[in-house]
């Protein structure tokens, strides 16, 4: 049975300019086990098996894009071999590298494809990638309304995974500790943002605490925290009229000020 996975797809030849291809998704997480399907790949313009084409591949799952933070095509060259993503002239001008050969003028000799369509321009090639999540409930939604049996059909086995995982997690929730570190960790998080009152740590902590008894842990982490951050944080905060800076930045600076890599 053929399966369409989260991917993104970079894909380079001898004779050919480099593409990048960003593909859609219906479990991602199956890229790496690869266990019952198999990756489509159509950078050949027709459909093929991964095994069978002929082209250096990198695909990472929605797991791996979410727990890596991908937001942008800099957050994906970071995870691929080979790849570099460079603001050689400032970020209207950052230029995708395959193994270092870059065209500092010109056209880009490395394709940027997205669903199939060409993005042209350095700076339409920095997509952020949070925006195809919002695309794919779009498309999922339309899907389900034109074919509601087929579309359920679809994502069955896929929804019976999670099920059983939100009802584990359901019941390992009660035992998952949030250490005092943790605490201070949040709380040191939204004073340096500026949140009022307390709902922003509390909602930090009960979200990192959820998100451990999914991933199976026993007590929260900084990865935990830093991975509901944003979600939790970026609508608590206070609108500067003198700062136009967007609300995740401010976050990110924040997450990366007490969590340096």
């Amino acid at each position: 049975m053929k399966h369409s996975f989260a991917a993104l797809l970079l894909a380079t030849t001898m004779l050919l300019p480099a593409s990048a291809f960003a593909q859609t998704a219906t479990n991602a997480a199956d890229v790496e086990a690869a266990e019952a399907g198999e990756i489509i790949v159509t950078a050949r313009k027709r459909e093929e098996n991964l095994q069978e084409v002929p082209i250096a591949i990198t695909a990472l799952g929605a797991e791996t894009l979410q727990a890596s933070r991908v937001e942008n095509l800099a957050d994906v060259a970071k995870l691929t071999p080979g790849l570099t993503f460079t603001p050689l002239f400032g970020r209207q001008n950052q230029l995708p590298i395959i193994r270092g050969a870059a065209q500092t003028f010109g056209q880009l000799n490395v394709g940027v494809f997205l669903d199939g369509v060409y993005l042209s321009g350095k700076a339409a090639v920095d997509l952020e990638l949070n925006d195809l999540a919002r695309v794919e409930v779009i498309k999922r939604r339309d899907a389900f309304e034109r074919d509601p049996e087929a579309f359920i059909a679809r994502f069955k086995k896929d929804e019976d995974k999670t099920r059983k995982r939100i009802v584990s997690a359901r019941e390992r929730l009660p035992a998952v500790s949030v250490p005092d570190a943790a605490l201070e960790r949040t709380a040191q998080l939204c004073m340096a943002l500026g949140t009022d009152g307390l709902r922003g740590e509390l909602t930090v902590m009960r979200a990192a605490r959820s998100l451990a008894a999914l991933e199976g842990a026993d007590t929260v982490t900084d990865a935990q925290i830093q991975r509901v951050a944003r979600p939790a944080l970026r609508h608590r905060l206070r609108r500067d009229p003198l700062d136009d800076t967007d609300a995740t930045v401010r976050v990110d600076r924040v997450l990366a000020d007490l969590f340096p890599a």
